[in-house]
C-alpha cells in the first residue's frame, strides 16, 4: 500500500514490531464482547492520534476528511434511510476499503472498514447492550475453535441487524475464499462518530483471494 495523506505502508506496519494478536485471539476477543481489547501498536497509535491533531485542523472533522479525500463520496449519497444495513443496500449508500490505520493484527489478516450511509442497528436491535457492546458476526469458519471445548462454536451477536451485516460480509468475502470477524464498535470506543461504520478481519484461505487496497 503507497502512503498518501499521511497514512503508513504496509512496510512500516510491519517494521514496528511483531502483531499483537493472533487470529485465535481477535476471534475470541470479539466473541467475548471485549472490543475494548482491540487496538493498535502503541506507536502507531501515536502516529494515528498525531495525524488526527493534523487533520481535525486542516478539514474541521475526520468525516469531512473522508467524504472528500479519502472515500470521494457524493454528499447525496448519504441520505438518511428508515432500513438498516443489509445485503440489498444500495452499493451507493457503502464504501469498503483497507484500514488505514489497522490494529495489530497478523500479517495474513486484513483490516478492512465499511463505511455506510445507513444505520447499521435497526429499531427492534436497539437497546443498552448493543450501544454498551457494540455488534460482531463471523463467517467462513472463523466461528469455529481451533481447540472445540465445552464452549462450542463462537457466535456472533447483534440480532437481526447482526444477521443482515453478517449476509452482506459473506456476500463481499464468499466463504470458500475468505475466514472473516466483523464488528461494529459501541459508540463508546469508535474514533469517528459522525460516519456509520463496522470493521472486517478477513484472512484469506487461498492466495486467489487477492486484496490491492480496496474491495469491492
Amino acid at each position: 500500500m503507497v502512503a498518501h495523506d499521511g497514512f503508513p505502508t504496509d512496510e512500516e506496519i510491519a517494521a514496528i514490531g511483531p502483531p499483537l494478536f493472533t487470529w485465535d485471539e481477535l476471534m475470541d476477543i470479539c466473541d467475548g464482547g471485549n472490543l475494548g481489547l482491540l487496538r493498535r501498536q502503541p506507536a502507531l497509535q501515536k502516529r494515528y492520534d498525531e495525524w488526527t491533531k493534523n487533520t481535525k485542523a486542516r478539514y474541521g472533522k475526520i468525516e469531512t476528511f473522508l467524504l472528500e479525500r479519502r472515500l470521494c463520496w457524493d454528499p447525496p449519497a448519504l441520505l438518511p434511510s428508515a432500513r438498516s444495513f443489509s445485503p440489498s443496500t444500495p452499493s451507493t449508500h457503502y464504501r469498503v476499503v483497507r484500514n488505514d490505520w489497522p490494529y495489530s493484527v497478523p500479517a495474513s489478516v486484513v483490516h478492512f472498514v465499511v463505511w455506510c450511509a445507513v444505520p447499521l442497528i435497526g429499531p427492534g436491535d436497539s437497546g443498552e447492550e448493543v450501544e454498551r457492546k457494540g455488534m460482531w458476526g463471523f463467517t467462513g469458519g472463523a466461528e469455529r475453535r481451533a481447540a472445540i471445548g465445552e464452549e462450542g462454536d463462537r457466535k456472533g451477536f447483534g440480532g437481526e441487524s447482526g444477521e443482515g451485516i453478517t449476509a452482506f460480509v459473506k456476500r463481499e468475502w464468499p466463504e470458500d475464499e475468505w475466514e472473516t470477524c466483523w464488528f461494529m464498535n459501541p459508540p463508546k470506543l469508535q474514533s469517528v462518530r459522525g460516519l456509520v461504520h463496522f470493521h472486517v478481519f478477513g484472512r484469506p484461505k487461498a492466495e486467489k483471494a487477492q486484496t490491492n487496497g480496496t474491495h469491492a
